[in-house]
């Protein structure tokens, strides 16, 4: 029995208690005598008994809502928690799984290699410019990925090349391509990008988005026109010298630029090629290299400051009289002087000057 039954229970002894007392004296009849008031008190104890009944029914419906209150309350509370854990869990999820940030690039130190900006061309030299780029993305550039002619002058490039090796988060790459410079005077300038195996384009700088350059200068002031002379070649001995001497070349013919061979089957490093209709080119051999000076003769200290690092040159772009730098594969600094192609078999006459030091 709870504390609200009991104390209605201990109210309705208290009112039995004093009906019984009122029972036991005597009322004043309306008529002077003494009569029996028992039909008076059983009618009072009926009407409190009908409504002691009526109060222990909203009692105990009172009693009921009270308890059943709680129940209703830790009804509720599972669902918030779950609902809580599932979005705690989503959240960490996501958290957990960033997408990675890939083709992202940005300019090597230095990033022109080769050819830098404003580098001045004979018409129609052959060049190789080389760029180094740097993966800051957090993927792998593959083989599979390239650099493409993006916008500006090709100058006869191949207008796709692949990266050489692959190239991870950090990591540098230098990547080259051979050009020709046009026969027009003036500034030249043509511009590339990156791409992906699926084609996608990036470059270099802020959200590599821009792309990177070549830019050359195409004079007449670079090279001079000499008579040529079709001399026998000669070899002399000048102290820190360690050949100089006139070859002729014949297209396919090869040359070892320590000693003057031709064709001699071993330590060459230059050959001269027929590349197509009316194209001849001087190929470097191995580690040898190559470049354009000029018409100005230049000593061993100015081809040790061009340092010299084409891997071919366009005979038909020259004039006579170009000098060119090289590097053999001994490692060996020298000089050539260009002075003309046969017109009736293509052989060219070169004068070849080689130090006897790096």
């Amino acid at each position: 029995m709870n504390r609200i039954s009991s104390k209605l229970y201990f109210t309705y002894i208290l009112i039995l208690i004093g009906i019984l007392l009122l029972t036991s004296c005597g009322f004043p009849s309306s008529n002077g005598g003494n009569e029996s008031a028992t039909p008076n008190i059983t009618q009072a104890y009926e009407t409190v008994n009908a409504k002691l009944t009526m109060t222990l029914a909203v009692a105990q419906t009172q009693t009921f809502t009270v308890e059943a209150s709680p129940s209703k309350s830790s009804t509720a509370t599972p669902t918030v928690t779950e609902v809580k854990s599932t979005a705690t869990n989503t959240a960490t999820q996501s958290q957990n799984t960033p997408s990675p940030r890939c083709n992202l690039a940005a300019a090597g130190n230095p990033i022109d290699v080769t050819i830098p900006d404003d580098t001045r061309m004979a018409p129609g030299q052959g060049f190789t410019k080389t760029w180094r780029l740097v993966n800051v993305g957090e993927c792998t550039w593959t083989t599979d990925y390239s650099i493409v002619f993006y916008t500006g002058e090709s100058m006869g490039a191949q207008l796709k090349v692949p990266l050489p090796n692959q190239v991870g988060n950090g990591q540098s790459v230098d990547i080259s391509v051979n050009m020709i410079a046009p026969q027009a005077i003036g500034i030249h300038q043509g511009y590339w990008k990156l791409s992906t195996p699926s084609g996608t384009q990036f470059g270099i700088g802020a959200n590599s988005a821009s792309p990177f350059w070549v830019r050359i200068e195409v004079t007449t002031s670079a090279v001079q026109t000499i008579t040529p002379s079709l001399s026998s070649p000669t070899m002399t001995a000048t102290p820190g010298i360690l050949i100089s001497t006139r070859v002729n070349l014949l297209p396919s013919n090869t040359l070892d630029l320590d000693t003057g061979s031709i064709n001699s089957g071993g330590g060459d490093d230059m050959s001269y090629v027929n590349v197509a209709q009316g194209i001849h080119q001087l190929q470097m051999i191995g580690i040898s290299v190559i470049g354009v000076y000029g018409g100005n003769k230049p000593e061993r200290v100015d081809c040790q400051a061009t340092s010299p690092s084409g891997k071919f040159i366009n005979v038909e772009g020259m004039l006579p009289g170009t000098y060119l730098c090289y590097i053999t594969g001994s490692g060996m600094l020298g000089r050539a002087l260009y002075n003309g192609q046969d017109p009736n078999n293509a052989s060219i006459t070169l004068d070849i000057h080689t130090w006897s030091s790096p």
